[in-house]
């Protein structure tokens, strides 16, 4: 678990750039997080007002800063986890002897982010000069970064670099992502830019309505867009019962369903640009693991998510799958099936999933 979610060292540019790792529908999670293609913490995104000010605080620097960058900083550290050698350090010299999910550690990184950043907007409120210039720098300074890296997105070299950062994905989606990308740089230049503006009118003027109206108003706009990714939702109807919930019979307790494709060998992936409230129906309409007692189905020989759970079940399918394997056999035993009181069996077609891939939306 420490491989699969320690959190790479460019995530916490995602204070400033929420797309770093990809937006919407367009995202690269799974070249950073291997045997993954989410990250364990959806963002790590506080508004670009609360990014900007994080910086400024830096540049402005008091006293609670540097107790605050102590935490934050061995947050972030921990959250990284197997990209640095520090954690097999602790592991070896006994001070750690399990840590599950390392890039969890950075939630107590942001949310020490998120009151330094409280603390500095204060003291540009009350309109101190340090503070007011710290806080332009800031804001002109991502201005300027973003519109470089919108810039460079235009030239030859930019599709090697993002390569280099996050690794090959599929060429058919390359150019899209390239245009997300500058899409994103662009967004953040001009975030930046009217922060700038607007601290910089505190500078010779009190924070009277119409400025807080006009703050209000980017912090609102901004983060309303923001919000279906950063809270996601889904509509009503996903939580009525599925087709394949209607067509298979309630039976007694003994009845069981055993979700076959949850454990076969796939060849057929989901496409890089299918969105998390896709995969969400997709697991939904398919009654997969962790679902179908929602609709008051038992079922059984689920694969372990977490590994928490009994040893015996575990064993039973590393068996399962090591016979699968020396047998050259797809199938499951009959035998194994009928001692697990299985009733209906949830199975795999991957032409008929071609077919539904295949049909435009």
């Amino acid at each position: 678990m420490i491989n699969v979610w320690s959190m790479p060292w460019l995530r916490p540019a995602e204070l400033v750039f929420p797309d770093i790792l990809g937006e919407r529908d367009l995202h690269w999670y799974r070249n950073v997080y291997p045997g993954k293609s989410v990250p364990y913490i959806d963002s790590l995104y506080l508004g670009s007002v609360a990014g900007l000010a994080i910086i400024g605080a830096f540049i402005y620097w008091r006293k609670p800063a540097g107790a605050i960058t102590i935490v934050a900083f061995a947050s972030f550290v921990l959250a990284l986890g197997s990209n640095t050698p520090i954690l097999r350090f602790l592991y070896d010299a006994g001070l750690f002897r399990s840590i599950r999910y390392p890039e969890k550690f950075a939630l107590m990184a942001g949310l020490s982010l998120h009151l330094l950043a409280v603390l500095f907007v204060d003291r540009c409120f009350r309109r101190e000069p340090r503070a007011l210039r710290a806080m332009i720098v800031a804001s002109s300074g991502v201005t300027a970064l973003s519109i470089i890296l919108f810039t460079l997105s235009f030239s030859a070299g930019y599709p090697d670099l993002f390569r280099w950062l996050w690794g090959s994905p599929p060429p058919v989606i390359l150019d899209a992502i390239i245009r997300a990308t500058r899409f994103d740089w662009a967004t953040a230049a001009f975030m930046a830019a009217l922060t700038t503006g607007l601290f910089g009118w505190l500078r010779f003027r009190e924070p009277g309505r119409g400025w807080l109206a006009l703050a209000f108003l980017l912090i609102a706009g901004e983060l309303g867009l923001e919000s279906n990714r950063l809270i996601q939702r889904i509509e009503e109807g996903f939580y009525d019962p599925p087709p394949l919930a209607t067509s298979l019979e309630v039976d007694s307790p003994s009845f069981r369903t055993f979700h076959v494709a949850d454990l076969q060998g796939r060849e057929l992936r989901a496409p890089w640009t299918l969105s998390s409230e896709a995969k969400s129906w997709l697991h939904r309409n398919g009654m997969y693991p962790r679902t179908p007692a929602t609709w008051g189905f038992h079922s059984v020989l689920e694969g372990d998510y977490d590994m928490t759970n009994l040893q015996s079940t575990t064993d039973l399918l590393y068996a399962l799958f090591r016979v699968r394997q020396l047998t050259g056999n797809e199938g499951f035993s009959e035998s194994i099936i009928a001692m697990s009181n299985v009733g209906s069996l949830l199975a795999y077609d991957e032409t008929l999933a071609r077919r539904i891939l295949a049909t435009p939306p």
